[in-house]
């Protein structure tokens, strides 16, 4: 399955919500964020998660899924994943935002960070479970035709210049999952 690929991208996308979480503990004990930690999140969902990740998803796999072409049930599943990645964008947006508005002092500032990075923290389970065992389905639907699962050894060559990033951000969530 082509999403296996993907897989190890859940993972680190899963070890960042575990450190959203440690941050909202921490938050709700000292009543103060941590903007360098904000900053490395929203970089990790705008870089790592949104155009890297997402963009192999949109972009690649479910390119190659509608050339099957998909049952409704997988092209309406296919639209329902772009609905959730948008929203994800948008939280992501509203965090940086939030972040900016904290750092000049806002008052309200500190809620709305709480409130996207508990949204985040609660979105990204359910959508990753989705992808991760319900989509795409196992078997083409259309008999004799199959997926070329070599689609992402080409990802588009603006992914290719980002990947420095995207692994650098890889290693530093992980280092950040061991730090106490």
């Amino acid at each position: 399955m082509p999403t296996g690929q993907l897989m190890p991208e859940h993972r680190l996308i899963e070890r960042m919500r575990a450190l959203l979480k440690r941050e909202l503990s921490r938050i709700q004990e000292t009543s103060k964020a941590d903007q360098r930690f904000i900053e490395i999140a929203i970089d990790f969902f705008r870089v790592y998660t949104d155009f890297c990740h997402r963009g192999k998803e949109e972009h690649v796999l479910f390119g190659e899924l509608e050339a099957w072409p998909p049952f409704p049930e997988h092209r309406a599943m296919m639209g329902e994943l772009i609905q959730e990645h948008a929203f994800a964008l948008e939280v992501v947006k509203g965090l940086l935002e939030a972040k900016e508005r904290y750092g000049w002092g806002s008052s309200e500032a500190l809620a709305d960070i709480i409130r996207a990075m508990n949204t985040l923290s609660a979105f990204y389970p359910a959508h990753i479970e989705k992808e991760d065992k319900h989509f795409p389905p196992t078997d083409p639907p259309t008999k004799g035709i199959s997926i070329d699962y070599s689609m992402f050894a080409c990802i588009v060559p603006a992914l290719m210049v980002l990947y420095p990033r995207h692994s650098l951000i890889a290693v530093l969530v992980n280092n950040l999952c061991r730090a106490p």
